[in-house]
């Protein structure tokens, strides 16, 4: 019979994991979406676009990029409430945020992520975007300010006396405008058949809406003469004349126009919504940088999004530094959203989760590969399949990832397994949150097939991996000779059912530890543990990490 001691080396062939076991803000938290305006994160679906940013540094920045979001989830945890001059956020002491760290060298270098609980020890400055603010109320002033901002610049009204006929027209490149002014006009009452046709020009083909009633002439005539505007007025004629005769393009956001009345009458309504806009020639330009022109968007909501993603890409060099103090608020319902960057921007602050990707990220800014070339990202590591192990070796496989999760293509597993064959006097530890994949294998005497299971309950939104439960019945079920269990971060137990699990497994070796990183988990009293302990130390091994007093003890 074999022994197995301790770990001696790890081995990476494969790494990559996609459980994402994270948590982070509080439900009411805004996050930034693709149109630039800002949602609290319990509104967010999966599936939907959002603002985040490059997770590595290219050419020495970050810059702004579209995020995809692939998983959702929530639980209840400890929040702190982090509080700076422009922003006010609730979070877990493990939240990942974009910091600035001090000492020399290049500025880009200086930007790493922390968590909340080493912002608070540290005094580390989180990146800041732009403070969020509410997305404008379709109020019937709205509309009225939207369709009389589309149409002083892309519309034309026109009255033909000697056919006593009123003509109007709305052309325009894109869609999405006009599918709001058609909205926006029945919402308001106006009964004619407004419908979206093509319209062709010597240069190029447009959509647009027209109409020859005297109804629609005369009321569109009278939003644009608007007398009195109210606030909600003038952020939809900005809204509306961006869509119409907007561009960003070179980090500036201009309005063009040859009509000097226009022109100031933008300046005028940026000025009483607090926009300060400088006067050009051709144009009318909005000073104040990337936030101010986030919060032009959000604050006017236009509806062409072509426009608006232009901002996608902008570096973002110029990030203010916010400085937060940091304190307890008790426990509420946290959010965790996973997103394709693995990035977001929550509360106007630059956020980021999972310890694994950061390592990853570290790893990466190091130039170590796969890390610079794959990050996290699931990958095969054809370099490393042919190691060659000493002969007292007992290798952990797969430290970096989960080389049994679901993600993971067969003939990956099998090329690894090759080598562990090849290595025949050499042992191997196998460690997953995936253990039924196991029974699709064969493994030889030197290998130890192992699982995790923090508990023998079931958790709510921990991750995408299956439930503990789950994990244990399929150790059980497994037909082979060397099996260990790991519990670790240990959650709180049923102490008789998981000693009868334990048992079931058979396992040869048993870890448990408590949780290293702060992130005040469930965790059972440190009497229940050692409890636990004694137990099991009576029918198999128990190797002890961390064991220490619950948090909640101290």
């Amino acid at each position: 019979m074999r022994r197995f001691g301790e770990i001696t080396e790890t081995w990476n062939p494969i790494i990559g994991c996609l459980h994402l076991c994270v948590y982070c803000v509080t439900g009411d938290t805004l996050v930034l979406t693709a149109d630039f305006i800002w949602k609290p994160i319990r509104e967010i679906k999966v599936g939907e676009e959002l603002v985040g940013f490059s997770e590595q540094q290219k050419h020495g920045y970050r810059f702004l990029e579209k995020a995809v979001v692939t998983g959702k989830r929530k639980r209840i945890k400890e929040v702190f409430l982090l509080r700076g001059e422009n922003s006010s956020i609730k979070a877990t002491e493990d939240h990942l945020w974009l910091v600035k760290r001090g000492g020399s060298g290049d500025e880009g270098r200086k930007l790493v992520f922390r968590t909340t609980s080493e912002i608070s020890r540290w005094g580390y400055p989180i990146k800041f975007l732009a403070k969020p603010v509410a997305p404008p109320e379709q109020t019937p002033e709205y509309m009225r300010g939207y369709i009389a901002g589309v149409f002083v610049g892309d519309g034309s009204l026109h009255y033909y006396e000697d056919k006593r006929s009123f003509f109007t027209r709305l052309a325009m490149k894109d869609l999405e405008a006009l599918i709001r002014s058609v909205k926006f006009l029945r919402r308001l009452g106006i009964k004619a058949n407004l419908r979206i046709l093509m319209h062709k020009t010597e240069t190029s083909i447009l959509k647009k809406i027209e109409s020859w009633s005297r109804e629609v002439y005369h009321e569109i005539a009278s939003m644009i003469q608007e007398r009195a505007p109210g606030p909600d007025y003038m952020k939809g004629f900005l809204a509306g004349i961006y869509d119409a005769e907007g561009s960003y393009s070179n980090s500036i956001l201009r309005i063009s126009s040859y009509d000097d009345e226009l022109k100031k009458r933008v300046l005028r309504y940026g000025k009483a919504l607090g926009f300060d806009f400088v006067l050009e020639e051709r144009s009318v330009r909005l000073i104040g940088g990337l936030s101010e022109q986030l919060t032009f968007f959000a604050a006017t909501y236009p509806a062409v999004r072509r426009k608006k993603f232009k901002m996608l890409g902008r570096s973002l060099k110029y990030a203010a530094d916010e400085y937060v103090e940091v304190e307890k608020d008790g426990f509420e319902e946290v959010y965790d959203i996973s997103t394709s960057t693995r990035t977001f921007i929550a509360g106007g602050l630059l956020s980021h989760n999972c310890w694994a990707r950061r390592l990853a990220a570290r790893l990466a800014s190091m130039g170590v590969q796969p890390y610079a070339e794959r990050d996290f990202a699931p990958t095969l590591v054809p370099w490393r399949l042919d190691k060659r192990f000493s002969r007292r070796s007992f290798v952990f496989v797969c430290d970096m990832g989960d080389l049994f999760g679901d993600w993971v293509p067969r003939e990956w597993i099998l090329k690894v397994l090759e080598n562990v064959s090849r290595n025949r006097s050499a042992s191997f530890l196998f460690l997953t949150k995936n253990p039924k994949r196991y029974m699709e294998f064969d493994f030889g005497d030197n290998v130890v097939l192992g699982a995790t299971v923090e508990t023998n309950r079931f958790l709510q939104g921990i991750s995408k991996a299956p439930q503990p439960p789950e994990r244990l019945e399929a150790m059980a079920s497994l037909d082979h000779e060397y099996k260990a269990l790991v519990v670790e971060p240990i959650l709180d137990f049923d102490l008789s059912e998981l000693v009868y699990w334990i048992r079931r497994v058979q396992p040869i070796f048993v870890v448990i530890g408590y949780d290293n990183y702060g992130n005040r988990l469930p965790e059972p009293s440190l009497e229940k543990t050692r409890e636990l302990v004694n137990t099991i130390s009576e029918f198999t091994e128990v190797r002890c990490r961390t064991l220490r007093k619950a948090w909640y003890e101290r």
